[in-house]
């Protein structure tokens, strides 16, 4: 039960924080609001953008194609 004022913390074994120049946040921000059909999370934003280099990598870790 929350007291009023005080905050839920975020589960620290879920999420991890990231630290990134505020240009590049600002970037992130314009992209969670402009890029989608609806306002995403930032957080939404990177999770998007490294599945999308994962899937142009497809799977391999360092870019070389399998023989």
């Amino acid at each position: 039960m929350l007291i009023k004022g005080e905050e839920k913390m975020p589960d620290i074994s879920k999420f991890k924080s990231v630290s990134v120049s505020t240009s590049t946040h600002n970037e992130l921000q314009e992209m969670a609001k402009n890029r989608f059909e609806v306002p995403v999370s930032v957080q939404k934003v990177i999770e998007y953008l490294l599945l999308k280099e994962r899937k142009k990598k497809n799977g391999r870790s360092n870019g070389k194609a399998r023989r």
